[in-house]
């Protein structure tokens, strides 16, 4: 995955939550935690940076993971798509 590709994603979602105070809120008491989504049989490992102010999404990190998630490309977007309507 490009830097130009995550960086729009990253863009993406950051517009997303400012549209959510209550998301942002959540964000903030993630802040200084690292997620990362590891897409089995892809190779691809995205490590997702809450703030108060958003997130920041990166393929590289080297320090401490707070926690790991995965799964195949279509099972998380099944998920996610899943968990969308549940408010």
């Amino acid at each position: 995955m490009t830097n130009a590709i995550i960086k729009k994603l990253e863009a993406a979602i950051n517009r997303a939550l400012n549209l959510d105070p209550d998301a942002l809120a959540a964000l903030a008491e993630l802040a200084g935690k690292v997620l990362a989504f590891e897409f089995i049989n892809t190779g691809l490992v995205l490590f997702v940076f809450p703030a108060a102010d958003g997130v920041r999404l990166d393929v590289e990190h080297t320090g401490e993971v707070t926690v790991t998630i995965r799964g195949t490309p279509v099972n998380m977007l099944a998920y996610l798509l899943s968990r969308s309507g549940s408010g």
